[in-house]
């Protein structure tokens, strides 16, 4: 059983990591987006439902009424957007792994790791090692 919650909540665990840095990139991608559709001009609620199509990966179909020029611009600008969203979530990904660290480091006794059969000491102290 204690095998099975592990696996579960570690299981739960990557699927709210995922999605909580999922939703960062968005995010940040919409919000740059924004930015730039509002600096060219662009109307705020065509902006709002262009960049939501563009950010749900339809980029092509939400720019059929929108000048050549200001597809290039926009195209780009997403694709500016999109480095940025992941350049984002690499370093809230970063923090969140160093707090975990931290945390672990600090809660964890060493007591809590002995091995099983004491504190003998071994010829060699790596995982694959051929001898016992």
């Amino acid at each position: 059983m204690a095998s099975g919650i592990a696996s579960t909540s570690r299981f739960v665990g990557i699927l709210v990591g995922v999605a909580g840095l999922g939703a960062i990139l968005a995010d940040v991608r919409h919000r740059q987006l924004l930015s730039v559709a509002k600096m060219e001009g662009v109307n705020p609620s065509m902006a709002d439902a262009v960049i939501r199509k563009a950010t749900s990966g339809n980029f092509t179909e939400a720019l059929p009424g929108i000048s050549e020029n200001l597809q290039k611009q926009l195209h780009a600008a997403a694709s500016d957007a999109f480095a940025s969203g992941f350049a984002v979530v690499g370093v809230v990904a970063a923090v969140l792994a160093g707090a975990a660290c931290i945390a672990a480091f600090g809660l964890i006794r060493s007591s809590e790791t002995v091995p099983a059969g004491g504190t003998t000491n071994r010829l060699c102290k790596m995982a694959d090692c051929p001898i016992p």
